[in-house]
């Protein structure tokens, strides 16, 4: 035995059985505690740090270098003078976090035996469209940590490549014309737009720590979660909601300047929606949360009815949330088994995965069935519904709760068409029309007016810069009347003439 293991174990002599087997463990794998230490990130004036291993702040503490070499213990009552103490309950949650990761590498050795020859991390994340499972998701979270800064520069590059495709496809349909690689067209806007959940959940899954690039971008006012949202399918939607949440007060500066932006109902009605998810996650921010969502609802009355409805059934849902959480998981778990019973008997699921009784579906595997939904909220009601109904649980899940488990994925999906494709592309279309009659134009007030925010101030000193010359309701009222809710995966919103090959 070396010195240095002969002096650590006289030294965990000073603490009880308990700490001394964390003790143990941390001197014998120092890589562990290595980890943890990069994540906690202490000041860089100091040199060496005190673990708390009892959380009453007079010890006993485990010393170590930030680089995590074994120093020694200090028994209770012993004080770390000059050193940078890190609290149990601080401790705790990074240690979990790393032995959560240590767990996802069994998933990540178990899928990469799997994988063909060509096949990557990447391509596992951008490929497989809707048919990313719950074990293929935990497998690729294990290098979190190390990618989650590129992980936020995809979710850019893939909203410009949603965006060009998309130009590209409506261009062709404009002048007729047939491309030899349409359906590879089609194909690759159906990963990129699925794709782009997927690294909103890899970027956000453990909060913002070590995201500082995301920080800078979040206090000049540019979002990069919202591109998912801002794609109107429920799926993509419910994933950043879900980033929202984790990323606590930045968003929440984001939510207060999108509150204000009534020109984007998306972004409003994302905006309402994140803040209250904030606000039930994170009780620091509750009571700033509440002033935000006091908003005059007056303020409606310039845009045109449809409008008016989508932002107060998120205005109420958001206050809902705040005030009864209790009463909106119980509208969410009812909604969500409601929805898995009609589907489980529609597409005669197997065991485990079929029910006798709605009481009788995991509260978990109902909602993440939910929330794996392909239908736009942002031209049905009945949409936004269900989306908002998710609220409360997406504040407190884990991050692999929103995909679905491997075995139930394959009876919820059909094989990928473009007409699956074609299905998005259309309600973008419905979204953005640009047909005569299909926008209305709302005049603003003028310049020397009170402002339509209510501050009292002349409309030039306030919110003018917000707005264009008009308000356009990017909104083409054609929508046919929808007679059930729409399925999971790629029911798309009932129309059974999608999924026809």
């Amino acid at each position: 035995m070396t010195g240095h293991a002969t002096h650590f174990l006289e030294r965990t002599k000073r603490l009880d059985e308990s700490q001394v087997n964390l003790a143990i463990r941390l001197y014998k794998y120092p890589q562990l505690l290595r980890i943890i230490l990069r994540e906690i990130n202490p000041p860089k004036e100091f040199d060496r740090v005190a673990i708390e291993l009892e959380g009453e702040n007079d010890g006993p503490y485990l010393v170590a270098t930030r680089k995590g070499q074994f120093v020694t213990c200090l028994g209770k009552g012993m004080r770390p003078t000059d050193l940078y103490v890190i609290s149990k309950e601080r401790f705790n949650v990074y240690h979990e976090r790393i032995n959560t990761l240590a767990q996802r590498r069994e998933y990540w050795a178990e899928v990469s035996e799997n994988m063909a020859e060509d096949e990557s991390l990447d391509s596992l994340i951008v490929t497989r469209g809707l048919d990313l499972n719950r074990e293929q998701f935990l497998a690729a979270s294990v290098f979190q940590p190390a990618f989650k800064h590129l992980y936020i520069e995809r979710i850019l590059d893939f909203t410009e490549l949603l965006r060009d495709t998309r130009n590209t496809l409506v261009l062709l349909k404009k002048k007729r014309k047939e491309p030899p690689d349409k359906e590879e067209l089609y194909r690759l806007y159906w990963n990129t737009f699925f794709a782009l959940g997927h690294m909103t959940m890899m970027a956000s899954m453990f909060g913002p720590q070590g995201i500082e690039s995301w920080v800078n971008w979040t206090q000049s006012g540019v979002y990069p979660f919202y591109p998912a949202f801002h794609s109107g399918q429920i799926v993509n939607a419910c994933r950043a909601l879900f980033a929202a949440g984790r990323m606590g007060r930045h968003a929440l500066q984001v939510c207060e300047v999108g509150l204000k932006k009534y020109h984007s109902s998306p972004l409003w009605i994302f905006s309402a929606l994140a803040a209250a998810i904030i606000g039930h996650r994170h009780k620091s921010l509750r009571s700033r949360v509440k002033r935000i969502l006091k908003i005059d609802t007056g303020l409606f009355e310039f845009a045109d009815t449809y409008l008016q409805k989508n932002w107060r059934l998120a205005l109420g849902a958001a206050c809902q949330l705040m005030e009864a959480p209790d009463e909106a998981a119980e509208a969410g778990r009812q909604m969500a088994r409601t929805i898995y019973m009609e589907q489980s008997k529609a597409r005669n699921y197997p065991p485990p995965w079929r029910f006798e009784n709605e009481t009788d579906i995991p509260e978990d595997l109902a909602l993440s069935h939910m929330v794996n939904m392909v239908a736009d909220f942002r031209t049905s009601p009945q949409h936004l519904i269900i989306l908002v109904s998710a609220m409360e649980w997406l504040s407190r899940t884990d991050a692999e709760n929103l995909f679905a488990p491997k075995d139930l994925l394959g009876h919820m999906n059909h094989q990928w068409h473009p007409n699956h494709t074609q299905y998005l592309l259309d309600n973008d279309d419905k979204w953005y029309g640009k047909r005569k009659g299909d926008r209305k134009l709302f005049e603003l007030p003028g310049r020397n007016h009170p402002c339509i925010c209510g501050s009292n101030k002349k409309f030039k000193k306030c919110c003018m810069s917000r707005y264009p010359k008009t308000v356009t309701s990017k909104l083409f009222f054609n929508e046919a009347p929808l007679d059930h809710l729409c399925c999971p995966a790629m029911d798309y919103g009932g129309d059974s003439t999608v999924c026809k090959t």
